[in-house]
């Protein structure tokens, strides 16, 4: 509709700055995660540096043990994270549907999460993050 256009049209000049600090806590993500040995962040930065939109960071673990571990720490500190999605070839509306690469997708679901990424992480909020990163690591 007209207004919601108009609504898209004024925020398109707080895009730069929405994207600046998306982009940072992903870096943060980065450097904690490296530090702490997580596993790995999906970071799309060497193929299109300051052009990705981080809009979700996912963290792949180790094995799903490890990711249940993060999760578990990630509830106890009333943080909220969540597995990465579920493969659509294994939704019942799709079962016995073709599959090409699930091989991966399944793998994704299995061992990875999805760190909160809101523009309105504050510095208190990643502290909280960062002290469950801490205790998932142990």
């Amino acid at each position: 509709s007209n207004i919601l256009a108009a609504i898209g049209l004024a925020q398109l000049s707080r895009l730069p700055a929405i994207l600046m600090r998306r982009r940072r806590t992903q870096a943060w993500y980065a450097r904690q995660v490296a530090q702490l040995g997580l596993g790995a962040l999906l970071v799309d930065a060497d193929a299109y540096p300051n052009r990705g939109n981080a809009w979700m960071n996912v963290l792949v673990c180790p094995s799903a043990r490890r990711r249940d571990r993060m999760l578990a720490a990630f509830a106890a500190a009333d943080v909220e994270a969540r597995p990465c999605f579920k493969p659509l070839h294994l939704q019942p509306a799709l079962r016995g549907a073709r599959v090409v690469g699930g091989a991966v997708s399944e793998d994704l679901f299995r061992r990875a999460l999805l760190l909160p990424s809101g523009t309105g992480l504050a510095a208190a909020d990643l502290r909280r993050i960062r002290a469950a990163l801490e205790r998932a690591a142990k």
